[in-house]
């Protein structure tokens, strides 16, 4: 998608497979111990409901054996916010704006939870800048909106 520039469903891919990332590490930490926890983001799948409402339709990971059906890197927390940043990405080349908010929310909770601050401070600034667009096309759509119109009533 990324080729052809189909940016908004370039993001929609990056958003499903955030979701079975967090999926699968939620698996992992609800079902491992104590030292595979501290290594893993707790982050639930279904926070990815409002941005990506297929996702939740989609059939969920296969639980035996998990440990060995998954690759550390791919399936990691590393990933899973490498793939939120990437739909972020697409989603402002898409100039969908209020959605990238949205996915921004969920990185910023991960970085919350994870106390992953300087990663946080760069998140919150990402959404400065995002609102600051927003700000941006709102006052130029007010100007065109209320642009005053004088028509002769006779």
């Amino acid at each position: 998608h990324r080729e052809f520039k189909r940016w908004e469903e370039a993001a929609q891919v990056y958003l499903h497979s955030a979701h079975l990332i967090a999926q699968y590490l939620s698996f992992v930490y609800n079902h491992q111990s104590s030292t595979v926890r501290r290594r893993v983001a707790q982050l639930s799948p279904s926070a990815f409901d409002h941005v990506c409402p297929n996702a939740a339709a989609q059939p969920p990971l296969a639980t035996s054996s998990a440990e060995g059906q998954f690759q550390d890197t791919l399936w990691s927390t590393a990933a899973l916010l490498s793939h939120i940043k990437e739909a972020v990405k697409c989603l402002l080349l898409a100039s969908m704006q209020e959605r990238a908010l949205d996915v921004l929310g969920i990185l910023s909770d991960v970085n919350r939870n994870e106390r992953m601050y300087p990663e946080l401070s760069y998140t919150l600034d990402w959404m400065k800048s995002v609102c600051e667009i927003i700000t941006d096309k709102d006052k130029g759509a007010q100007k065109e909106k209320f642009a005053p119109r004088y028509y002769r009533v006779a």
